[in-house]
């Protein structure tokens, strides 16, 4: 496997969010800035990763121009002056429309990777398959922990394209489970917050060191999932393949999905419980089920058995053979041609009780079949 110093970082550099406002045209408009202002107040142009880097440059040039006039180092009305506000201008425009639509847009896909979850019922399928609908959100490192007793346990991580490295961080994890104790960021989740944003975890010496350490990661956004009030797991999520840095945005869309996920979860979790509860039911009802077919299944009926000196009921056959009552009336829908089902429906009792009478019918009457038997019932009445 490689070595943490080999992995790298994919870069994309032309745009924000998946849409057109190209990275260079900001920083074209700060290098302007830095042309005609103090550049010592600038960002870097390494430092612009993101579109949250980008308002933070885009202000810091607004804020640095209005100095400039304030001492007299440029000419209120310089051309270069006014065409440098004019461009912080149209980029900020541009970036805060763009967010906005992302912003939308991000609402929506929470919601649709929520939708991913339907038709699984168990939680060990949703726990497993969290991580990797957690992407659809935008990133591109994602984990999933289950905390029990305040000890933060991983269970599943999707890492694109580095499914190795993502089970080495899941191993890592489960060797060495992190106590939440008030030092750690994660303390914050059981508590009050819903979600949090962390940057440079690395530099940090609270923080979890059996997942920060091989993860090397800069900034991640981590929320809480509540069951019954309850934390019952963490999500975990970044930007380290893009090379791109978390921020406010992504904890806001990661929140949302926790909550949608935490009623998911719920949900199945009361799903399991009732299939368990199903599950004894059934087999008490089998039980008695069997008991009552046996106890029916008697050769005296319930009420010979309660009177037994009475035989007004019962009818006496060839020979002096006697069926009981429900021997009689089985064999009455035996002589109308019905089947075992059709009398066990009519009669209310099961299909295993008609043939145990069934069987019984014809042992009394030394009769080979059901139409011998039959025969030599009404012919023994008619002698």
């Amino acid at each position: 496997m490689d070595t943490m110093a080999q992995r790298t970082t994919r870069r994309d550099n032309g745009s924000w969010f998946g849409e057109s406002l190209p990275r260079q045209d900001v920083l074209d408009t700060i290098e302007r800035a830095k042309q005609l202002l103090s550049p010592e107040a600038l960002p870097e142009s390494g430092d612009i990763r993101d579109s949250s880097a980008a308002s933070v440059a885009l202000d810091s040039a607004w804020q640095a121009a209005r100095r400039a006039l304030d001492r007299g180092d440029v000419r209120a009305g310089s051309p270069e002056l006014i065409r440098l506000l004019t461009q912080i201008r149209r980029d900020r425009k541009v970036l805060h429309d763009l967010e906005v639509r992302q912003r939308s847009k991000s609402m929506r896909v929470a919601w649709e990777a929520l939708g991913r979850f339907r038709g699984i019922s168990t939680v060990e399928a949703l726990v497993d398959l969290c991580p990797k609908v957690m992407a659809a959100l935008g990133f591109d490192r994602t984990m999933i922990s289950t905390i029990h007793d305040e000890v933060w346990t991983p269970r599943a991580a999707y890492f694109a394209g580095d499914p190795a490295w993502a089970r080495e961080i899941v191993r890592s994890g489960r060797e060495n489970p992190q106590s939440l104790t008030t030092a750690v960021p994660e303390h914050r989740l059981l508590r009050r917050e819903k979600c949090i944003l962390v940057s440079d975890p690395r530099n940090n010496e609270t923080m979890y060191k059996a997942l920060v350490q091989p993860s090397v990661s800069r900034a991640y956004v981590a929320a809480a999932v509540r069951r019954d009030g309850q934390v019952a797991a963490f999500l975990h999520a970044d930007c380290y393949f893009r090379d791109r840095v978390v921020d406010e945005f992504d904890l806001d869309v990661l929140g949302l999905f926790a909550d949608g996920f935490g009623y998911i979860l719920e949900r199945a979790v009361l799903l399991e419980r009732a299939d368990s509860i199903r599950a004894e039911v059934g087999k008490l009802t089998a039980g008695a089920a069997a008991a009552i077919d046996a106890f029916i299944a008697q050769d005296a009926d319930v009420g010979e058995m309660l009177c037994p000196d009475d035989r007004s009921a019962a009818r006496t056959g060839p020979e002096g053979t006697e069926l009981t009552r429900r021997e009689i009336e089985v064999l009455q829908h035996m002589a109308a041609g019905r089947s075992n089902g059709s009398i066990a429906e009519t009669l209310v009792i099961s299909p295993a009780t008609v043939k145990s009478h069934v069987k019984h019918i014809l042992r009394k009457l030394g009769a080979a079949n059901r139409a011998e038997a039959v025969s030599c019932w009404f012919n023994g009445f008619v002698q």
